[in-house]
């Protein structure tokens, strides 16, 4: 998955999911200064972590 042509895609998230994904953002920031995480790069990633296995076991 990690080497196909990326989209953006928009999602409606409660304000809450999305302070806290912003949280998450800034911590990581706080961990690493020298990189950039945003509350969607931090969203786009759980998704790639959730939907990978999946598409792996309808491989099978």
């Amino acid at each position: 998955m990690q080497n196909q042509e990326k989209i953006q895609l928009t999602i409606y998230l409660p304000m809450g999911t999305r302070t806290k994904l912003q949280a998450m953002a800034a911590q990581k920031m706080l961990e690493h200064p020298q990189k950039n995480f945003s509350a969607a790069s931090i969203a786009a990633s759980m998704l790639i972590e959730h939907l990978t296995p999946m598409e792996q076991e309808e491989k099978n």
